[in-house]
Order: structure tokens, then sequence, then C-alpha cells
């Protein structure tokens, strides 16, 4: 068990949660970067794998014991990882670049780069996209909507048919 310092009170609190969910950017619809049930480890830390990745990563997302992560640059795409032992599981190589975190719902991962794609998660396979182009940041979902700034607006889409 580990102490948290708040305002001069000291609050016990648990380690984090290692099956916590993190489905996209910043935690949740909010970008709070917050969940209650995660909190920093009271022990030493070891790596427990470590998978080399060709480009520039984003920010990864964890959900359903798999790591997405993605990558600009040559070898531009999104990497999925099994978070047991950091095994590739699936890559997704077709956006012209992804330099923004994915975000995932249900059982679809949303990615953006000139082209913004609705991927399966078991297999990374494309369910559909949609080419408005220009999209300049992380896709944010909630409920069935999928939020994306653009440049000089915000753009809603339905999660179901984008």
């Amino acid at each position: 068990m580990g102490v948290v310092g708040t305002s001069g009170a000291t609050t016990p609190v648990e380690a984090q949660d290692a099956d916590e969910e993190w489905p996209q950017y910043q935690y949740d619809a909010h970008n709070s970067g917050y969940s209650a049930a995660n909190t920093a480890p009271s022990d030493w830390v070891d790596e427990k794998w470590r998978t080399a990745i060709e480009g520039d990563p984003t920010a990864p997302i964890v959900k359903d014991g798999t790591v997405l992560i993605g990558a600009d640059g040559d070898q531009s795409g999104v990497y999925a990882f099994d978070t047991d032992d950091g095994s590739e599981l699936w890559q997704f190589d077709e956006p012209e670049y992804v330099s923004y975190p994915p975000a995932i719902s249900g059982e679809t991962v949303y990615v953006n780069g000139d082209t913004l794609y609705a991927l399966d998660t078991t297999d990374g396979s494309v369910k559909w996209t949609n080419d408005n182009a220009n999209w300049v940041s992380q896709p944010v979902v909630v409920d069935d909507m999928l939020y994306v700034a653009q440049r000089n607006s915000v753009t809603a889409v339905n999660t179901t048919d984008g």
C-alpha cells in the first residue's frame, strides 16, 4: 500500500490495477488523464517487455489485454501488442501518417491521418473510412459519436459507419 499526500493530509491508496483499461488519450472523453483505480506503483518497477517500433510513436492506449500505438514516419501505422509478453498481434500500415493516439470503443479502434479509419480490434481489418481530410487531433469517443478536430472546426461522426 502506498501513501499519497494532499493538502497536508495523507490518504492510503492501493497500487495500480494492471487490468485497468486506458481506452483513449488522456483516459476518457473529458481528457482528465485520471482514473481513481490507477495510482503510482508503490514498489520498484521492472521492465516486463520491450518491442521496437519503426517511426515516431504516439501515446499508447490499452484495452482488453492489448496495447495499441500509432507511429508516424517511414513506417507509419498502428501496432497492436499483447500486454503480457509484447508479441505483435497485428499491424495496420495503410495510413499516410499517424500523429495522434488512436481511441478504442467496444470492438473498434479509431485512428486518423489524412483518412479517419475504424479498425477491428481483433485483427486490424478496416470496418469503415471517412476521407474528409485535415484531421488534426486524436479521436475522442462518447457514446455512439466520434469527435475529431479539423482545421478550423470540430467534426462529429457516427461510430457505426463514419
